[in-house]
């Protein structure tokens, strides 16, 4: 075979078709879907895409009105869901950007859930209007979910029945809670949950917000409600990310497992944590071998710490609006260090 012969040989298409699909799904579906007037081998390819990606703002320009462009948006995410013959879909994303023909939507999610899905992220940015979207009941009782992403203008409300048990990753971020406790039930409705990521600004004063996850070993919490209490049960946990600004307590059990922790209390500054929430907050993180600390503590009462044993790598934070290290907290922080090998001091 001469060196012409073999430039000219289109190895792309000499691949399975299980490959190509698997490299079409990497590009944007409306270029995915343009595949098909490349050659009859590539005219229905496009249909077999398990993973599918749907996203307003890439879809169509700005040459066009808004109205004009949502109706085009609806009609190609209604087509190709139609067109597709994926009996098991393992991706399923959509982001939207002020699309107002939001009714469409749960109809969107009710395929992809008879499709078998297995992941799903959902996301609502909302400009032209106040209208959330609708979950269909059915996506919580879905047997083949395994990560669940939910983001912006989402309305959770819980049906009377849920069960996910095969959910091992759940994200919420900025969503609509129809009641104080819509977050808490989706999570308990999860035997299987390992990573759980929890974004919330609206709770009300006096909320409780518990979360007992036997299974969970990633958790990621950030409460900006006046006033929330959080309550931590998580037997397997290795990893804590805790952000909250105006929580009136929380309860930390059964972190004997936890190996690196990264912690943000009262970034505003307007509430320095007190003495008594320092010590709580360390006898709950008593195993953690990394600790990443930032909090306003300039007012600190010097106190005794429960002896953190292995802890081996320690930052501690200042900024915004303190002054400084408090040198009676670092000292005490350090004296319940007895294996400390690593210390950060940052000014931020």
């Amino acid at each position: 075979m001469d060196s012409f012969t073999i430039r000219s040989l289109d190895r792309i298409s000499m691949l399975p078709d299980s490959i190509l699909c698997h490299i079409l799904s990497f590009l944007p579906m409306k270029y995915a879907v343009r595949t098909s007037t490349l050659s009859t081998r590539y005219q229905y390819l496009w249909t077999y895409i398990t993973s599918l990606h749907f996203d307003n703002s890439e879809l169509f320009t700005n040459d066009i009105g808004e109205a004009e462009a949502d109706l085009s948006f609806k009609n190609f995410v209604s087509t190709v869901l139609l067109l597709s013959n994926v009996s098991c879909l393992e991706k399923f994303s959509l982001k939207l950007e002020s699309f107002c023909i939001i009714g469409i939507v749960k109809s969107w999610i009710s395929i992809a859930i008879k499709r078998n899905g297995q992941k799903l992220e959902l996301g609502y940015s909302q400009l032209c209007g106040e209208i959330p979207i609708q979950l269909p009941q059915t996506m919580f009782i879905c047997k083949t979910l395994v990560d669940l992403t939910l983001k912006g203008m989402v309305s959770l409300q819980i049906p009377a029945s849920i069960w996910l048990p095969s959910l091992k990753i759940l994200k919420m971020e900025d969503i609509i809670y129809e009641n104080g406790d819509s977050a808490q039930k989706l999570i308990h409705g999860c035997p299987v949950l390992e990573y759980l990521d929890f974004y919330r600004e609206d709770a009300k004063s006096g909320e409780v917000l518990n979360i007992s996850v036997p299974t969970l070993k990633r958790l990621e919490v950030t409460c900006l409600g006046p006033g929330e209490q959080l309550v931590f049960n998580t037997l397997m946990l290795e990893y804590l990310d805790l952000t909250y600004y105006w929580a009136e307590g929380f309860s930390l059990v059964n972190l004997s497992s936890l190996l690196e922790a990264r912690i943000d209390i009262d970034l505003s500054g307007s509430r320095p944590i007190n003495s008594a929430n320092i010590l709580k907050l360390l006898r709950g993180i008593a195993n953690v071998k990394f600790l990443w600390f930032h909090a306003d503590i300039t007012d600190y009462v010097p106190t005794t710490f429960h002896t953190l044993q292995n802890l081996t790598h320690l930052r501690l934070l200042c900024g915004f609006n303190c002054r400084g290290f408090n040198l009676n907290f670092l000292n005490d922080f350090l004296g319940c260090s007895p294996n400390l090998e690593v210390l950060v001091l940052e000014v931020c």
